[in-house]
């Protein structure tokens, strides 16, 4: 797979669903679809442990940490989303933005306290971080 998954349209932003424990952790990829096709750019669902799945420039990509990291689960969506939001600011390839949003939210479950995140976990998990194709 390549980077070259075109951005949201002008004026879009990707869309970041909190993952609620029925449907959505059952069912991220149906919901990231249903997204886009009510209308979003892009659609970012959570997996919770299991990561993200995206839909995403007519492609639907899973997003998955090598490893479940165990800790405090308290603020990793938020992680998720604003490592998004920043990578795509920067600039960074889709793929890349959502291995860095995984590997972030991560990194924030292994912290002790809710707001903060383990840098070693960060660099550990990221390049580990697979994106495929999902269905």
């Amino acid at each position: 797979m390549d980077d070259s998954v075109p951005p949201p349209p002008e004026g879009g932003r990707p869309i970041a669903a909190p993952t609620r424990a029925t449907e959505a952790e059952a069912l991220p990829a149906s919901l990231a679809r249903r997204l886009v096709e009510a209308g979003a750019g892009a659609a970012v669902v959570s997996a919770g442990a299991d990561g993200l799945v995206a839909s995403w420039g007519g492609r639907l990509l899973a997003v998955a940490p090598p490893r479940v990291v165990v800790g405090n689960a308290t603020g990793a969506g938020d992680a998720a989303s604003a490592a998004l939001a920043v990578a795509l600011a920067r600039g960074l390839p889709p793929k890349d933005a959502l291995r860095r949003a995984v590997a972030l939210s991560a990194a924030a479950v292994a912290a002790p306290l809710a707001g903060d995140v383990d840098p070693d976990v960060l660099a550990e998990l990221e390049p580990l971080v697979t994106v495929r194709e999902a269905t």
